[in-house]
């Protein structure tokens, strides 16, 4: 299970090099979101949200960067289960995610980092140069 967590993680990081705000912003919560939603459909909501939080507690972080991650990570793995009988793609993960960025529903420090149009990234390119998104 550790194993898939960590591709997951590297699939996550993958999707996201050439998004704004690595560090608290966009891209960090779209990484902590997407790794969530792959770690759920996988192995379920609750053994993600355990991975999720020992990994947030295994390194040093503000409160605020903590709670950020805590928060986009419950998102993510709360989508992944709830999507469990629908086609999980990298692109109806992208457009729930933006959607609810619009309803504050996930956490972003540096909003300034958030693109003022998402239509600027192609949804359908993970920057993976593979369809890694789909089991």
């Amino acid at each position: 299970m550790a194993s898939d967590f960590y591709i997951n993680g590297e699939i996550a990081q993958i999707a996201v090099d050439d998004y704004p705000g690595l560090t608290d912003g966009y891209g960090d919560a779209f990484r902590h979101a997407y790794w969530m939603a792959l770690n759920s459909e996988m192995h379920g909501k609750d053994s993600a949200l355990e991975f999720g939080l020992l990994h947030e507690t295994s390194h040093v972080n503000s409160s605020a960067s903590f709670n950020m991650d805590m928060n986009n990570n419950t998102w993510g793995a709360t989508w992944g289960a709830s999507d469990l009988n629908n086609a999980f793609n990298f692109s109806s993960f992208y457009h729930a995610f933006n959607s609810s960025i619009s309803t504050g529903e996930i956490s972003i420090i540096n909003e300034d980092s958030i693109p003022e149009e998402f239509d600027d990234y192609d949804p359908e390119d993970d920057g993976s140069g593979g369809d890694y998104t789909e089991y």
